[in-house]
């Protein structure tokens, strides 16, 4: 754990670097301007809130309809044959402990809950212990909302893959996806309302479009791993509401 800490402290002029790039690229990126369109017309309404950071705000697509929370939306009252009314909870540095806080200040009514949240947390270095506090904190704010609304949390993106970073700094921002989302499984386990999605598994090219990051290809695969997890989610807040389940 020492020999840990003193690389981190060592990789502090990197990830600091790294921050200041990610809050430059944030100020100059493409983000959806039409109207999101928040609620889709049907019976039974379902209520829908996504909470994150730039992922949820549609970052690098033109229209709302391509980012993964609209997509999410539309798929589900599609499936379900039912009215979906969604919102979002977003901002570029919002981290899961500010998610949680952020949830218990602005009460929402919802059915079903999708964080997806941590690209702020990977650069910071987050450790799995805070990260899982605050997300069991996250889950008892809303749980004292609403007792029965269900909860996917997302496995997180490849953040070591948006830009080119050097290898070493690839490395340990890679590490700390893998041992953040390894703490979301673990939290998912002991929590029946909470499902944990990885984030799914693809290839470098499986993303891009003539050699470049594709994000409206992201958003899209992403959106495909979470309509699963959430119809089952959604399901099992009917017929078995004691049970969990963590989808890798």
């Amino acid at each position: 754990m020492r020999h840990r800490s003193i690389v981190t402290w060592l990789m502090q002029p990197l990830l600091q670097a790294a921050m200041l790039e990610y809050k430059r690229d944030v100020a100059q990126a493409v983000f959806p301007t039409d109207d999101p369109g928040l609620l889709i017309d049907g019976p039974d309404e379902l209520r829908v809130l996504f909470i994150g950071d730039v992922a949820a705000m549609g970052y690098g697509v033109l229209r709302q309809g391509m980012t993964v929370c609209a997509r999410v939306a539309e798929s589900l009252s599609r499936e379900l044959q039912r009215g979906v009314r969604w919102e979002k909870m977003a901002a570029p540095d919002l981290t899961i402990d500010r998610a949680a806080t952020q949830l218990s200040e602005s009460p929402v009514d919802v059915d079903l809950l999708v964080i997806l949240a941590g690209v702020p947390d990977v650069l910071l270095m987050t450790t799995p212990d805070a990260w899982a506090a605050s997300l069991e904190q996250l889950m008892l704010n809303l749980r004292l909302q609403h007792p029965r609304a269900r909860v996917i949390v997302t496995g997180l993106p490849p953040v070591q893959d948006f830009k080119p970073i050097p290898p070493r700094l690839h490395r340990m921002l890679a590490a700390r996806v893998d041992i953040l989302d390894a703490a979301s499984w673990r939290v998912a386990r002991s929590d029946p309302r909470l499902q944990y999605v990885a984030f799914p598994s693809t290839t470098p090219g499986e993303l891009k479009v003539l050699d470049q990051l594709s994000w409206a290809t992201l958003h899209g695969t992403w959106a495909r791993a979470i309509v699963p997890a959430a119809m089952l989610a959604l399901e099992e807040s009917v017929d078995r509401p004691d049970t969990w389940r963590a989808l890798r």
